[in-house]
């Protein structure tokens, strides 16, 4: 949200002509329905009309349809590009892991609204089933975000031996070397490229039925989807990929295949330069019609 707004005041400023805004996701101020979220909701929405002449990037069709409500603004200065792409030829398909355990990882920020919290109370259920998975958490405390979750908690829920928190960590792919499903229990994405650098390295997803996270998880394809804040629904979801290693081959496979197909980088750059040369050449017409 920050570049948007501070780019849309600067380039209204330097009278910038044409001006592209792209959000990755709505984020807090979306998936929260707390006063703080509610009253950000409405500031953001009062700075941006400042932009009504600008064109705005979002990654999935809600963004899309949420932000036209805000903003009220015209269909045709809103577009959608799915994702911000995944290197396919950096991104390499990397064969399953030995097992037990399997070993299910939520790759994020550690938010509450990333579902962590359902994630840890999934794996609680399923250790007091005797199931043998293991959770990885990776990522580092956003200690600006209103939805983090306290260091402490995290800390103390590895002691109990419920889960493993990583921490950051800088090379991922070193994770899916390790781990045999990646698990997103977000309540809202634009469009998660943890779940797309999963998939490009064939790993099955696990991921709520919501906007951003559907995008990229075709329920029995690529993975399977479960309802947000649900952790027994989660729960059930982990166990049945725990148990089905030929179906997580699989999902592997297919996940692989869509983002190929769908969200590779050289994708997303040919949509985002077609757009701006689009829009370079409105201007331009516009000039000459002067």
């Amino acid at each position: 949200w920050k570049p948007a707004i501070y780019g849309a005041w600067a380039g209204r400023l330097a009278k910038v002509p044409a001006r592209i805004h792209a959000l990755a996701g709505m984020g807090f101020v979306a998936s929260s329905s707390s006063f703080k979220a509610r009253l950000l909701r409405q500031l953001l929405s009062r700075m941006l009309r400042t932009a009504a002449d600008a064109h705005f990037i979002v990654q999935n069709p809600e963004d899309l349809e949420m932000l036209r409500r805000w903003l009220k603004l015209p269909r045709t200065r809103l577009h959608l590009i799915r994702g911000s792409g995944v290197d396919i030829q950096k991104w390499k398909p990397l064969p399953e892991p030995p097992e037990p355990p399997v070993v299910f990882v939520l790759p994020a920020r550690m938010l509450w609204t990333k579902g962590v919290g359902e994630f840890v109370e999934a794996l609680r259920i399923l250790k007091r089933r005797g199931l043998p998975v293991e959770g990885w958490l990776v990522g580092g405390v956003d200690e600006e975000n209103p939805s983090r979750v306290p260091k402490r908690w995290l800390e103390e829920r590895a002691e109990e031996g419920i889960v493993r928190w990583l921490g950051h960590v800088q090379d991922i792919r070193s994770v899916w070397e390790q781990a045999h499903v990646a698990v997103l229990p977000s309540y809202r994405e634009g469009l998660p490229k943890a779940l797309l650098e999963a998939a490009a390295c064939a790993r099955p997803l696990i991921a709520t039925d919501a906007p951003g996270c559907r995008e990229v998880v075709r329920n029995g394809e690529t993975g399977l989807l479960v309802p947000a804040r649900d952790p027994e629904a989660l729960a059930e979801a982990i166990a049945k990929l725990a148990m089905d290693k030929e179906g997580r081959r699989r999902m592997g496979a297919c996940a692989r295949m869509l983002v190929e197909q769908e969200f590779s980088l050289e994708r997303v750059i040919r949509e985002t330069l077609a757009l701006y040369e689009h829009l370079a050449s409105m201007e331009g017409a516009k000039h000459c019609a002067c």
